[in-house]
């Protein structure tokens, strides 16, 4: 929905706006990223879904953003399992900070929709550069294979990679699938 905000820590209002022009243009799609899902469900998750005439819009996903292995499994299952039946995911791997767990997310993978990839960008002293490694194992384990130095995704869920992928695996092996409205 943008992309500096955690929708974990949106004001009750802001909830009520957004459902609101959800409705009147439903013909969009709309990604809500949230770093700490307990409070995303409580704080705004429910109170969307009371603002739209829909209870689960088809235009709407909600993901969940990790970055390394510590911590995300209990949070990645529980915020999943949580959602409605019916409900959308994401999961937003970036800034990629580390290698994923691989048992969680072959557990795991029935859950997600759709997976966006990103490097750490700007100019922070203490950047930590994404390994090309971490991606691979990341894309191996969503069934994603590699033939002859390119990426081939052959099953769901699709990715999408951002730019700032491109100094870490080259735009030979880019992947940039986009999720359209059911």
């Amino acid at each position: 929905m943008n992309s500096m905000s955690d929708i974990a820590w949106w004001e009750k209002s802001w909830a009520i706006a957004v459902g609101k022009a959800i409705d009147k243009y439903n013909h969009h799609v709309y990604v809500f990223l949230t770093k700490d899902p307990k409070k995303a469900r409580d704080n705004f998750y429910l109170m969307l879904a009371q603002q739209t005439k829909i209870y689960v819009p088809t235009n709407i996903i909600f993901g969940l953003t990790v970055t390394k292995n510590s911590l995300w499994e209990r949070k990645f299952l529980d915020y999943f399992s949580s959602l409605q039946t019916g409900t959308r995911k994401a999961l937003c791997y970036e800034p990629i900070h580390g290698p994923l767990d691989k048992k969680v997310l072959s557990e795991a993978k029935w859950g997600i929709d759709w997976v966006l990839m990103g490097a750490e960008t700007g100019n922070n002293k203490n950047k930590i550069p994404a390994q090309k490694e971490w991606i691979m194992d990341f894309l191996e384990t969503i069934k994603a294979t590699y033939h002859d130095g390119r990426l081939e995704v052959d099953v769901t869920p699709p990715v999408y990679m951002k730019d700032s992928l491109i100094p870490v695996i080259g735009e030979e092996n880019m992947i940039r699938q986009k999720l359209t409205k059911h």
